[in-house]
């Protein structure tokens, strides 16, 4: 049997994928987000500040896997690149909503009631809206 630690232990790094509806596309974009696990005081925290999508996106996106340029060139992850990511009011969304749904063991692009789900690596993380 796995046991879970979760005092002391160090953020975890986690993939899911994210989905971006652009405004004017009928064709949502995908990339992969590389999340940090937080705990759920902080992240209430960055929850009650002025812009909480971009600012809980903006400390849980680690890295990402599927950012392209206009030429289609991989767009690395840096600070800069996210802060230019995020500006995009509708990235920061995407990117926020779905830690959530991760956060409460939920699967972004599965249906509900699908036995298949990842764990929950946080606690009960709950959003404003």
């Amino acid at each position: 049997m796995t046991k879970l630690i979760f005092l002391g232990q160090a953020p975890r790094l986690f993939e899911a994928p994210v989905t971006v509806n652009v405004p004017g596309e009928e064709t949502p974009q995908h990339f992969t987000a590389t999340f940090r696990d937080m705990p759920r005081k902080a992240l209430q925290a960055l929850m009650d500040g002025e812009d909480p999508d971009a600012t809980v996106a903006a400390k849980v996106l680690a890295n990402w896997d599927g950012i392209v340029d206009a030429d289609k060139n991989a767009v690395e992850y840096s600070p800069e690149n996210l802060e230019r990511l995020l500006d995009r009011p509708y990235i920061a969304f995407a990117v926020a909503d779905t830690y959530y749904q991760v956060m409460l063991g939920q699967v972004p692009g599965r249906e509900a009631g699908n036995s298949s789900r990842l764990p929950a690596p946080g606690g009960g993380a709950t959003r404003k809206k």
